[in-house]
């Protein structure tokens, strides 16, 4: 491997033609060595050009590269550097599962750009873990609601021990969600808890069953009679063919005769 051969990448990846970089990023990736593209994400990073490093980040992440995991932390708490820059670096903590990260992306949860804060938040559902829950619980509150549907999202795929705590967050959320998809993915997530922690499956179940009425909020409702469906909540059997008669949108009725048909006893 040549030394120029890197610096000759790294300045492509730096210069200012954004299709230029995306060619010189699509053919690393198909094309280079193992070796050239740790040496063009090492030299990248700490390269000085704001695009260099948000596209030698954004291959770390896509690649796996473990070892610039530290530095990728790094690039995330700096306040000096372009928000691209810690966007591309905390998307790429998420994609390596770095739970050492979780540190430097809630230092970062409180920068002013939404789309940073969606990407720090999306970065750390993917991490997961129990070390990931404060975090993700943060993000309920956020004001976009990009960012709440990223944390909703995350907290879903919480391990059972946390389980509680993530049920918890996502009850108290939803109750007070205006934005009706983020609504719908509170009670996805709620529902896919529910089916794992099967002691919090009582609480999840009467949480669902309070969101089958509103006819405004119909994602909201479609994503509670799958919810039940999918919990086994036989004891939610009437509270659906009650939504039933209610003639709900046609999405609606749609996943409440689905729910009523799995939870029926066979023949």
């Amino acid at each position: 491997m040549r030394i120029a051969e890197v610096e000759a990448i790294v300045d492509d990846l730096g210069g200012a033609d954004h299709l230029r970089r995306v060619r010189c990023a699509q053919r690393l990736r198909e094309e280079a060595s193992a070796e050239v593209v740790e040496a063009v994400i090492e030299r990248g990073l700490a390269d000085g050009r704001a695009n260099a490093q948000a596209e030698a980040a954004r291959l770390a992440g896509d690649v796996g590269h473990g070892a610039s995991a530290r530095a990728l932390r790094a690039l995330v708490m700096d306040g000096r550097r372009a928000v691209r820059v810690r966007k591309a670096a905390a998307s790429a903590l998420g994609l390596l599962g770095d739970l050492e990260g979780i540190e430097a992306l809630e230092a970062a949860l409180g920068h002013p750009d939404a789309m940073f804060r969606r990407a720090v938040v999306e970065a750390a559902g993917r991490i997961g873990g129990s070390r990931a829950l404060g975090l993700l619980r943060s993000g309920l509150g956020a004001g976009v609601w990009q960012v709440r549907m990223e944390a909703a999202v995350g907290l879903g795929g919480m391990p059972v021990e946390v389980a509680g705590e993530a049920i918890e967050g996502l009850m108290g959320a939803v109750e007070v969600e205006g934005h009706d998809e983020t609504a719908e993915q509170m009670l996805r997530s709620l529902a896919e808890l529910g089916v794992r922690a099967e002691g919090h499956r009582g609480a999840v179940e009467v949480a669902l069953r309070g969101h089958l009425e509103p006819v405004a909020r119909w994602r909201a409702s479609m994503a509670a009679a799958r919810g039940l469906g999918e919990l086994g909540a036989v004891g939610s059997m009437e509270a659906l063919r009650g939504a039933l008669r209610r003639d709900p949108p046609l999405p609606v009725a749609e996943q409440v005769v689905w729910a009523l048909g799995r939870l029926s006893p066979p023949g």
